[in-house]
């Protein structure tokens, strides 16, 4: 057993005797790391053969490629992955008995490496949750013919940390939210107007919810408030973000292009009316 994972039990023990002594404790532990590589890695996840000027592009995909979200263009590349290396040890209870436990402390890590033109690393960083909506409106190809016919998505609608099913319908004239999870008289369903999309944002991501990389919430800020509310969280993958961020670039191009943007109907009360 290496020391480090000894001190690691110690910390357990010491850690659950005080819980138990004294009502509660929650304390941050080191933990060995664990990351969503592929087992073979044996959660080792090496960066350092990336050198500017030196690393081309096949280099890069052959040791990052399982990380690869998908939306990559030819210059440039975006690996994702979760890692945890902490563990918060928790206790309730006293001299009469009690409970406890251990949950891992997970974080996204989210890799953006650039090539010039022929295909060699030009640079590359880590790039916070906060930032990614900035790092795909760079990768973006926004095209307002796109939606016609509407484009439609599933996306998980989350309320209270919990993800419900629902889906989205982007068209050139309104955009669709249908919470498919609930029923008719409890639906959030709304249609609004595409302008209506202030702005797109990462929230803050739980530690629990950052064990599945695969996965990213964004919250869209609306003008007003919908039966959904006026800032409504979404979960999908990264294709899925692309497309919302694509379309609400799409509309802002048609806006300054002084290309007309029609309210749908029902658009007024911020509800899903039939069309």
């Amino acid at each position: 057993m290496t020391n480090r994972v000894s001190k690691c039990c110690a910390l357990l023990l010491v850690a659950a005797s005080l819980a138990f002594l004294n009502g509660c404790l929650i304390v941050p532990v080191p933990a060995p790391t664990r990351t969503s590589a592929p087992p073979e890695l044996k959660n080792k996840i090496d960066i350092k053969f990336i050198q500017p000027g030196t690393t081309g592009r096949k280099d890069v995909e052959e040791k990052l490629g399982w990380s690869d979200v998908g939306i990559n263009t030819r210059k440039v590349f975006w690996g994702r992955w979760s890692t945890s290396s902490s563990a918060l040890i928790w206790g309730f209870g006293g001299y009469g008995g009690g409970t406890g436990g251990a949950d891992r402390n997970w974080s996204i890590k989210n890799i953006v490496v650039d090539f010039d033109e022929n295909g060699v690393v030009q640079s590359w960083k880590f790039v916070a949750e906060s930032d990614i909506v900035q790092v795909m409106r760079r990768l973006a190809e926004p095209a307002a013919g796109r939606f016609d016919p509407p484009l439609e998505i599933e996306v998980g609608h989350v309320r209270r940390a919990v993800e419900h099913p629902a889906m989205v319908v982007l068209s050139r004239s309104s955009f669709k939210f249908i919470d498919s999870g609930e029923k008719p008289e409890k639906a959030r369903n709304f249609q609004i107007a595409p302008q209506e999309i202030k702005s797109i944002s990462i929230p803050k991501i739980a530690k629990a919810d950052a064990r599945f990389p695969s996965t990213i919430r964004f919250t869209l800020h609306l003008t007003r408030k919908t039966r959904a509310g006026q800032d409504i969280t979404l979960a999908g993958d990264a294709k899925t973000l692309m497309k919302v961020i694509e379309y609400q670039m799409a509309v802002s191009e048609k806006q300054q292009a002084g290309g007309p943007v029609m309210p749908p109907k029902g658009a007024s009360n911020g509800t899903l009316q039939p069309e």
